[in-house]
C-alpha cells in the first residue's frame, strides 16, 4: 500500500483513519459523523442525481437562492462526499470502489441490498485484508443471528422501540 494522503487536516484521536461509507438516514451516517468529529476521514458515497436522502428532508435553512436541509448540515459535517452509482456489476465502478476500499481502514454501510449490488464481505477482504466492515441494520443479518423474515425491513428508532416493547 502506498503512503496515503489525507484530504482533511489531522486532528483528534482518529486522525489517520479513513472510513468509506454508503447508505443513508440516521444510524450509520450519524455514527460516521461522530467518528469524523474525532478526526477520522469520512468519504461518503452518494447516488448520482439523488444524493443522501437526508439532503431533501425538512427543515431547511435558506440563504438567498440557496437552500440546505438543516438535518443534512448537522449530519454531513466533517465528511467528504463522492457521487458514484455503487453497482459493482459495472467494471469501472468496481475498479473505483475497490481502489477506495484498498486505501480504507473501515467500510460502513446500512444498505440491506448489498448482494444485489455485487458487494460481498469476502471480496472486500480480498482487496484489503485489514479492512473493518461495519453493517448497521435495525434487525441484523441472517449470518449474525437476525431472523430472515425481518432482516430486510426498514427500521427507525420508533419502530425499534415498538418492536422491542
Amino acid at each position: 500500500m502506498s503512503e496515503r494522503k489525507f484530504l482533511i487536516p489531522e486532528f483528534g484521536p482518529f486522525a489517520g483513519m479513513r472510513i468509506i461509507t454508503s447508505g443513508s438516514l440516521v444510524a450509520m451516517p450519524f455514527a460516521a459523523t461522530l467518528l469524523a468529529d474525532f478526526g477520522a476521514e469520512i468519504i461518503h458515497i452518494e447516488r448520482p442525481g439523488v444524493g443522501d436522502t437526508l439532503r431533501v428532508l425538512a427543515p431547511f435553512a435558506k440563504e438567498g437562492e440557496k437552500t440546505v436541509s438543516t438535518s443534512w448540515a448537522q449530519d454531513g459535517r466533517n465528511k467528504l462526499s463522492l457521487s458514484l452509482e455503487l453497482n459493482l456489476k459495472h467494471p469501472e465502478v468496481k475498479e473505483l470502489f475497490y481502489n477506495l476500499i484498498q486505501e480504507a481502514d473501515v467500510f460502513m454501510e446500512n444498505m440491506v441490498w448489498l448482494a444485489k449490488l455485487g458487494i460481498y464481505d469476502e471480496e472486500l477482504l480480498k482487496v484489503n485484508p485489514k479492512l473493518i466492515i461495519v453493517h448497521v441494520s435495525g434487525y441484523g443479518t441472517p449470518e449474525f443471528g437476525g431472523v430472515p423474515a425481518y432482516c430486510d425491513r426498514a427500521s427507525y428508532d420508533m419502530i425499534g422501540q415498538a418492536f422491542s416493547g
